[in-house]
């Protein structure tokens, strides 16, 4: 055996003993593979339920059914909160079925941003950093920069009303956010 492939073979097996050694002594890593393993179709159902399953918990409500879904693939979802974060497990659904979830931060940063690339719905909150009704603001803003308004839902964290004065809906659970997104991505009322 020459020296190039006893080499190449020492170094194959310390890379398969590191990986071995890293997945087993962190078996949430082994987890967090398996749940993005992807269906025959391409669509990570397991993800999708377990991320699902978290922002039920963070936000209270029921689990996102995945039968009342669609291939997102192809779809580019705007999302304007000044906390993005607090978003992740939502997000990630939406990402499990195929979509493009872009954050924003703010109107401004949301009418740029689909000046770039067209979105096919924009998720919003209302109250942003301390202003109340920042987020309601968002129609008109598109309106004023004579941009076209894709499908808006507004994903609120306490709400007083299912939906605004202009008519666009307004949920605080993830379940009611992923029907009502399904439903405006379809070009159906709400």
């Amino acid at each position: 055996m020459s020296d190039a492939v006893f080499i190449t073979l020492i170094l194959a097996v310390l890379i398969f003993l590191m990986f071995s050694v890293m997945l087993f002594s962190r078996p949430q890593v082994f987890d967090n593979l398996s749940e993005v393993v992807a269906a025959p179709d391409g669509i990570s159902i397991k993800f999708f339920k377990a991320q699902g399953l978290k922002a039920a918990e963070e936000k209270g409500g029921e689990v996102p059914s995945r039968h009342a879904a669609m291939d997102l693939r192809g779809k580019t979802i705007l999302w304007v909160d000044d906390n993005p974060e607090n978003n992740f497990h939502e997000a990630s659904m939406f990402e499990a079925l195929g979509a493009d979830v872009t954050f924003v931060r703010s109107n401004a940063a949301a009418i740029y941003a689909n000046d770039a690339k067209k979105a096919d719905l924009i998720i919003s909150d209302i109250g942003r950093s301390g202003e109340n009704e920042t987020g309601l603001e968002l129609p008109a803003e598109f309106q004023k920069q004579a941009r076209s308004l894709p499908p808006l839902v507004y994903y609120v964290g306490t709400r007083t009303d299912t939906v605004t004065i202009d008519g666009y809906p307004v949920t605080t659970q993830p379940a009611e956010l992923f029907s009502k997104a399904v439903q405006a991505l379809r070009g159906e009322a709400s």
